[in-house]
């Protein structure tokens, strides 16, 4: 492999690297204490669903908002930047666009409908 080739590959490489590392901080950072209760049955025979789970007392979603977001803006700004510079639609704003949709999907998208 050349050094041109490999000079080309190597953003992209690091972009999608990161993007892993993101989509696990995400996911960890999403998941609430009471997820387990979802689909067991209550005393009164009830089953818990997403919208009727008890709500925890300590809620850790007002920290993992914004560190997820910071998270995410690590590949959309650079994403953005080389919109604006060179015209071009490349892997970190791609992937920055996917992490932010399921980031919205997994914070909000569960609960929406409630």
């Amino acid at each position: 492999m050349t050094g041109s080739a490999l000079r080309r590959l190597l953003p992209a490489a690091l972009a999608i690297a990161y993007a892993i590392f993101c989509l696990l901080a995400v996911t960890v950072l999403s998941i609430q204490d009471t997820d387990w209760m979802i689909g067991e049955k209550d005393r009164d025979g009830t089953v818990f669903t997403a919208c009727t789970i008890p709500a925890p007392g300590d809620d850790t979603s007002d920290v993992a908002i914004p560190v997820s977001l910071l998270l995410i803006a690590g590949l959309l700004l650079p994403g953005v930047v080389s919109l604006v510079r060179r015209r071009r639609v490349g892997a970190p704003l791609l992937l920055g666009t996917a992490l932010l949709l399921y980031w919205a999907a997994l914070l909000f998208g569960r609960t929406a409908f409630c």
